[in-house]
């Protein structure tokens, strides 16, 4: 007899989904989800940004034989696992429909095994000369005694060590993100230059706004991950809260560029946050500087992106990341007078390490390396550097990378 296979399992924003186990679990509490609402978030997961058609959802669903309301039970399927989700077709965060084809999982999803290799029990009755019964049976008081044993080994002093540790600062599981400490100067660089100019209807969505902000500035892919799930939330409470979306924008474009996914799979969302928020608020500093990015990063339109950069630091001046982005737009574009005039100034606003500022001072100060004068000139790779912590060495290596195909050696 052979246990289980490892069983894979998809992580989505708050969520965790066990297929082999058919279990769908919320902050690690299991919801109740049927049959076939659970086979369609399986297939939904296992091509993450893809379109799944309701043909192919119908063949996975049903057998050929088999004769049913197809049309009315898979909405009814599909009804209920956005529900599970709390998700809407009008604000999906999850579950995108896509006119006369199918659906699409749109938010970026983790792969993770569920448990270790697989044992087979007969190997060790055949090899120890007990039979399996023998093994079953006449073990399980010595198995009882050595599994209590380990358990007072292992939790007692845990638990002990835990209270002597936190009994004298209670903090309540529930309240523990909105009780993130901020350094003080962190907290006025907030006050001064993160304040998005729309407000919002709902306080609630404001301070989901805040803590997607909070997680999105810790420019991780798991930060990126939980910030978007925080401005969904947002966008769900006040469906016309534009920060938000301007929030999503910037989340979906630098995911893709911290976990080197396919920019097609992030992009599309990203342009769509923003065009949503510019449409709520023509007038969002963030919204233009997410725009900007995108026609960067992903149309390659320069003249755009600058245009968009520059309409961002005309209706926001004290906006750092418009000036920061702006500051490597420029250096790209091998304009490192002013590269280097932007990037101070989003020092004086923001002097946040997580902003990833090169240090322009000695970037520009190798110019007597370069092969070219004035704007065309080409940057001396080895005295880059970026003022952030380990996780950015893959913006670091892919910033490198875009600075050799302009100025190939």
């Amino acid at each position: 007899m052979s246990l289980p296979s490892p069983s894979l399992v998809y992580r989505f924003g708050v969520f965790q989904a066990n297929v082999a186990a058919r279990e769908l679990r919320k902050h690690g509490v299991r919801i109740r989800l049927p049959g076939q609402p659970f086979c369609i978030l399986s297939i939904l997961l296992e091509k993450p940004g893809e379109i799944v058609t309701r043909d192919e959802m119908r063949q996975r669903l049903w057998a050929s034989d088999t004769f049913v309301d197809f049309e009315h039970s898979l909405n009814t399927a599909i009804k209920k696992l956005r529900a599970a989700l709390g998700d809407t077709p009008e604000n999906s965060r999850y579950i995108e429909t896509v006119p006369r084809m199918g659906y699409r999982f749109i938010a970026p999803v983790e792969q993770v095994s569920a448990a270790g290799p697989p044992v087979d029990v007969s190997l060790v009755t055949d090899r120890s000369g007990i039979g399996g019964a023998a093994l079953h049976d006449d073990g399980k008081r010595e198995r009882r005694i050595l599994v209590g044993v380990t358990v007072l080994l292992i939790v007692v002093p845990a638990a002990y060590f835990a209270g002597y540790r936190f009994r004298s600062h209670p903090q309540p599981q529930n309240k523990v993100v909105s009780k993130i400490h901020v350094a003080p100067n962190a907290r006025e660089s907030i006050k001064a230059n993160n304040q998005p100019t729309s407000s919002p209807k709902s306080a609630e969505a404001r301070d989901l706004y805040l803590k997607g902000m909070y997680f999105w500035n810790r420019r991780t892919v798991q930060g990126f991950q939980q910030a978007i799930e925080c401005f969904h939330q947002a966008t769900t409470i006040d469906p016309t809260y534009a920060p938000a979306y301007a929030g999503l924008a910037n989340s979906y474009s630098l995911l893709t560029v911290y976990s080197f996914a396919s920019a097609t799979l992030y992009m599309p969302q990203a342009r769509a946050a923003a065009l949503r928020a510019l449409e709520l608020d023509e007038n969002l500093a963030e919204a233009h500087t997410a725009l900007a990015l995108i026609a960067q990063n992903q149309d390659w339109n320069w003249q755009t992106s600058e245009k968009e950069f520059q309409r961002a630091i005309e209706l926001n001046p004290n906006y750092a990341t418009a000036h920061h982005w702006y500051a490597e737009h420029l250096m790209w574009l091998g304009r490192f007078d002013e590269a280097l005039s932007e990037s101070e100034r989003a020092r004086q606003l923001d002097r946040s390490p997580s902003l990833l500022l090169p240090t322009m001072r000695q970037f520009c100060s190798s110019r007597g390396s370069m092969t070219a004068p004035s704007n065309n000139f080409a940057p001396s790779f080895g005295r880059i550097r970026i003022l952030a912590g380990p996780a950015s060495s893959r913006q670091h290596t892919r910033k490198r990378g875009c600075l050799r195909k302009r100025w190939p050696k």
